[in-house]
């Protein structure tokens, strides 16, 4: 069914062009100026798939991908206000979590050992092992995420970003978010 819908999206889409941000088309005269991948950060085309960011001289389009949805947010340029920046952020907490279950995993191990209930030595004790085991690799494998939003009034454009890169370009995309509101504004030129 999803290949079926996939062929009747692709036969009814409009070409693929200059004059299109994806599929969505662009107004006369508008021009994609930045583009701001999740996964890659700012990036010079825009990818076909996963969510994006993009700048115009006019506005500010997400392409948002979740599982089988997909949702697209545009909101004028001038109509927008605010941005912020939302990140999921790693406390010691979490980096003590797991070494502390896998060190009372060995604690519970030999004192049940001791008590001769081995049983309950391996059951519980390797319980917690793996448990402190899964918390410390998701530790290491950590990756930077979280979300922008740009709002204004009954406006809300977001996107989500995740690892090191897109995470170090949040921060310069909305920076050329507000150059791009100050350009329009004094009527400089964008480029």
């Amino acid at each position: 069914m999803e290949e079926e819908y996939s062929q009747l999206h692709q036969a009814t889409d409009p070409p693929l062009s200059a004059r299109h941000v994806r599929w969505l088309p662009l107004a006369e005269g508008e021009i994609a100026l930045q583009h701001f991948s999740a996964e890659r950060g700012v990036v010079n085309s825009i990818p076909t798939s996963g969510d994006v960011l993009v700048f115009t001289n006019r506005r500010v389009i997400s392409f948002v991908e979740s599982g089988d949805r997909k949702e697209v947010s545009v909101a004028p340029l001038d109509e927008v206000t605010g941005a912020s920046i939302k990140y999921a952020v790693r406390t010691p907490r979490d980096l003590y979590q797991g070494p502390i279950l896998i060190t009372l995993a060995i604690f519970v191990f030999v004192v049940s050992y001791i008590l001769h209930q081995e049983m309950l030595a391996y059951v519980l004790a390797g319980a917690l092992a793996v448990i402190g085991g899964l918390l410390s690799l998701r530790n290491l494998l950590w990756e930077e995420e979280g979300e922008i939003h740009f709002q204004g009034p009954g406006v809300k454009v977001s996107c989500t970003f995740r690892g090191r890169r897109a995470g170090n370009d949040v921060r310069l995309t909305v920076n050329r978010f507000f150059e791009l509101k100050q350009a329009g504004r004094y009527g400089r030129s964008i480029w």
